[in-house]
């Protein structure tokens, strides 16, 4: 499976997101719990890939790879 991890650069922060599977492909995107980051969707994303779906998802501020950014 391709993974791209990528980040978002916005005005309150950088916000990391990864893509699972071809950019070609429909996508699904993914948000996690407060308490969770993104690789919890890699299970998720490897079935969707077989579905013919990409999958993207990110961290949530101040989880995972992105900034802990103000409210």
């Amino acid at each position: 499976m391709v993974e791209k991890d990528f980040d978002l650069d916005i005005q309150s922060g950088r916000v990391h997101a990864r893509r699972w599977g071809s950019p070609e492909q429909p996508a699904v995107f993914g948000v996690s719990g407060l308490t969770a980051n993104l690789v919890c969707f890699g299970p998720l994303a490897e079935a969707l890939e077989g579905a013919g779906l990409q999958m993207i998802a990110h961290d949530m501020r101040g989880r995972g790879r992105s900034d802990n950014t103000a409210p």
